[in-house]
């Protein structure tokens, strides 16, 4: 053993690692610095959370891409952030169309992305009729396969369900750049209606101020 291996053994050179102590705190601010995320902003308080799943997840795509490694380990939580993405995305729409309709507002609370997507998809049409009919019918069988595999949310999140039976049971892999290629796909759909219903609610209030 070299002198400088000895060193790194050397009980004089042994930095303990942290551990928590009665001076810890988990949410604090540091004051305005640059590590310091700022919530609850912007008019549309449903876009940050949307977007930020899916960031995440192009995130770690885009390192394990680069590092061609471990896959088998962040496969859960990418799959996981682009189907939570995909949810607060659909229920986001619902919302906004909704409004613009002037129907009640409810965001529904289940998890389900067929039935969750079937509602919006009909809201669609009524605010902008005959609009991208082939692409809405491709979206509702992708996320009819998505469910098949992970109904409630929960296939990537957990290795059992609530009855104990294994999760995404038949599934043996997972293209993860495929999964994020396709959901970028899906994701342009839904931005463009996004985008669309908000010039429309922009038309509204503008011909309402004009008193038209």
């Amino acid at each position: 053993m070299s002198e400088d291996t000895k060193s790194i053994f050397d009980p004089a050179n042994f930095v303990p690692p942290e551990v928590p102590s009665a001076g810890d705190v988990i949410f604090r601010s540091a004051a305005g610095g640059w590590d310091d995320a700022c919530l609850h902003y912007g008019p549309d308080v449903w876009l940050p959370y949307t977007l930020g799943y899916k960031e995440a997840a192009d995130r770690l795509v885009a390192q394990i891409e680069t590092e061609h490694r471990h896959h088998d380990l962040l496969v859960y939580p990418i799959v996981y952030l682009y189907r939570h993405y995909l949810e607060l995305a659909i229920k986001g729409l619902i919302q906004q169309a909704q409004k613009l309709l002037g129907d009640t507002v409810e965001v529904p609370a289940r998890h389900t992305l067929v039935e969750l997507w079937t509602m919006c998809s009909a809201l669609l049409e009524r605010v902008s009729p005959g609009d991208s009919i082939e692409e809405q019918r491709q979206i509702g069988r992708l996320l009819r396969e998505f469910s098949s595999v992970d109904p409630m949310s929960t296939g990537f999140r957990y290795p059992v369900d609530t009855r104990g039976n294994p999760s995404l049971a038949g599934l043996q892999q997972v293209n993860i750049p495929n999964v994020r290629d396709v959901v970028g796909k899906i994701a342009l759909i839904l931005d463009g209606a996004q985008a669309q219903m908000g010039y429309y609610a922009d038309c509204l209030s503008d011909h309402i101020a004009g008193g038209n």
